[in-house]
């Protein structure tokens, strides 16, 4: 469909990359979910997850894990860097956000292309105009992060509008 695919081509994303990182020992960060990066630090990464703090099942009980999120629309061009610069890069960026030097044994990297969708003004309208497309094509149905937000409660929501739709229709 020409049409609609050219209209879903045009949400804005950022490529980012995630970097799981982890070692042995107890964990070297303080208890909680992570640390966000303020715009303007000069970072490749975003934020931090400290996975082994609020998720302990995620890594050995002798070990610790975080992940960071790196890139994004103000440094797109770090899902292009190899994995050794981009785990050294959040490795040192995580040594001055902690105050200390981690002492990695594994690391892992993903990257996310096209990336985080980005939604900018206008995109009620652009979402109106897909949700027009939709309604000439019965049985046609669009979820994801990219339509009406990227946090876990707004996807759930939206499967649930969806799932609902789609049970109205075959009920």
């Amino acid at each position: 469909d020409a049409e609609l695919g050219h209209l879903l081509g045009e949400v804005a994303s950022a490529p980012v990359t995630v970097v799981g990182v982890g070692g042995a020992g107890p964990q070297p960060f303080p208890d909680g979910f992570g640390a966000l990066i303020a715009p303007g630090e000069a970072l490749a990464a975003l934020g931090f997850l400290f996975e082994s703090s609020y998720a302990p099942r995620r890594a050995p009980s002798d070990s610790w894990l975080f992940k960071a999120i790196a890139g994004g629309a103000t440094l797109p061009e770090v899902v292009g860097w190899d994995d050794d610069r981009l785990v050294g890069r959040v490795l040192g960026e995580a040594a001055v956000v902690l105050g200390r030097v981690l002492e990695a044994s594994f690391a892992a990297v993903v990257r996310h292309l096209p990336g985080v969708p980005q939604p900018e003004m206008g995109h009620g309208d652009w979402l109106a105009g897909v949700e027009g497309l939709l309604s000439d094509r019965p049985g046609l149905h669009l979820t994801g992060w990219g339509y009406r937000g990227v946090g876990v409660a707004h996807l759930a929501t939206d499967a649930v509008r969806v799932a609902e739709a789609i049970s109205r229709r075959d009920g």
